[in-house]
Order: C-alpha cells, then sequence, then structure tokens
C-alpha cells in the first residue's frame, strides 16, 4: 500500500467547484477519473480545502491510498498527459502512510486580487475590477479586526450548515501591486465562502460604505446579513497549504 501525495494549480472558471458533485464537472471528478484511467481502479482523492465553483487554486494538496507501484515522475507526466490545460500537477510523491492532506493541514493560504483602475486587463480575467479608489489604510485597519480566534458565524454563507464557526485567522496582509490590489489571508481552516465575505466587506470600507470599526458590530452580531456582498470567485485563488 502506498500514499501518493499530489500538488495541484488549476484554474476553476469552467468547473463546478473542487469537490465532487452529482452530474457536474469538477476538479476532484477530473483528478479522480485521470488516475482510474492510469492505475486501472477507482482511487478516492482527499484534499486540503474545498474550492468553490469558479475559484482558483496555486497549490492544492491531495492524497490517495493505491495497491499499484507508483512511479511518482511517470504518474506525473502521466496525469498531465490526461488532464484538461487548466488542471496540471506540479509535485507527485510517494509519503508515510499516515500522511492525511486534509487533517495534517496546519493552515490555508488564501490571496484574494482586485484589479483597482478604471478600465480591464486585456490578459488577465481572473480578477474583481472596482473603478473606485479604494482606501487601503482603512481597509488595513479593518482587516487588524479579524485576526485572532474569532466566532466568523457573519462571514459564513451557511452557518446553520457548520455547528461550529470560530476560526483562528493566523494574519491578514494587504499588498498593492501595481494596479492590483491582493488580500492574503492565512487561518486554520475557512467557512463556506468565508474569504469571499471578508473581501467584500474589507471593499466596502476601502470605498467608505463602512468604517473600519464597523467589523466588531459585525462579528458580535453573528448574522450573515450585516456583512458585506460577496466578493466575485473569479479573484480567489488557494495559494498555500502548509503542514
Amino acid at each position: 500500500m502506498q500514499n501518493v501525495k499530489i500538488i495541484v494549480e488549476y484554474k476553476g472558471t469552467e468547473y463546478s467547484g473542487f469537490q465532487i458533485q452529482k452530474d457536474l464537472d469538477t476538479i476532484q471528478g477530473r483528478l479522480e477519473n485521470c488516475l482510474k484511467i492510469i492505475l486501472r481502479n477507482d482511487v478516492k482523492i482527499k484534499y486540503a480545502s474545498r474550492t468553490d465553483a469558479g475559484v482558483h487554486a496555486k497549490e492544492q494538496v491531495i492524497n490517495f491510498l493505491t495497491l499499484n507501484g507508483v512511479n511518482s515522475v511517470k504518474l506525473q507526466k502521466s496525469m498531465n498527459a490526461l488532464l484538461p490545460d487548466d488542471i496540471v500537477v506540479k509535485n507527485c510523491e510517494v509519503v508515510e502512510k499516515t500522511f492525511d492532506s486534509r487533517r495534517d493541514a496546519k493552515s490555508r493560504e488564501y490571496e484574494y486580487y482586485i484589479l483597482n483602475r478604471k478600465y480591464p486587463s486585456a490578459f488577465d480575467k481572473n480578477y474583481f475590477l472596482i473603478d473606485k479608489e479604494l482606501d487601503i489604510e482603512s481597509i488595513v485597519i479593518a482587516s487588524k479586526h479579524l485576526i485572532g480566534r474569532k466566532d466568523f458565524r457573519a462571514f459564513c454563507k451557511d452557518a446553520s450548515e457548520t455547528e461550529n464557526t470560530a476560526r483562528k485567522v493566523e494574519n491578514i496582509e494587504i499588498e498593492r501591486r501595481n494596479d492590483f490590489i491582493i488580500i492574503r489571508i492565512i487561518a486554520n481552516s475557512f467557512l463556506h465562502q468565508m474569504v469571499r465575505i471578508i473581501v467584500g466587506t474589507l471593499v466596502e470600507v476601502g470605498l467608505g460604505k463602512r468604517k473600519p470599526n464597523d467589523i466588531l458590530q459585525i462579528l458580535e452580531s453573528k448574522q450573515r446579513k450585516f456583512a458585506g456582498k460577496t466578493a466575485l470567485a473569479k479573484g480567489l485563488y488557494l495559494t498555500k497549504v502548509n503542514y
């Protein structure tokens, strides 16, 4: 029995999220079908983070157990030959049998890309275009209120489906790179659409529609209706899983 760890990157635009869903095209479905063809038996993968429809990943981590003898180099080449161009295997290795890509992850990192100018890009479409100037200083002040272990029920789409809505946000970094504003959020784990709701709320702060301290009241309310709009999926990337 071998435990195989794979690092995958993908553009989520054409897929109904990562997790397999009946009659829908998903990243997990593509990966498992690819592995089934190569290994000639059904494979059930585990994964570090479930990304929603339209969300991308620069470093998604998966693993699976197999009785087949696996050559990591050949497996990577075979998978990249069979997978569509928007799903790529970056690394493949045999690891300890106890490794679990989801349970062993200590934190996940997501980045959200905002293009803050009057016009879109002709080359890259995976961002949220905001044509009014954002107040970065106010966004930074507001983001500090989200750091630490807190109840993020107000920043979750389906809080009623989750018993424990407390999460530990380790850090939030705001970076300006030319016309792009990148919001990087690191946490032990995330609730459904948590990053996108946080970003949508911070954008409203940056536009002057909310004050930075409003974040405290939103957290205290524990009600989704008091947080901002959900930012577009296409601007969000899973960038790193830390073990």
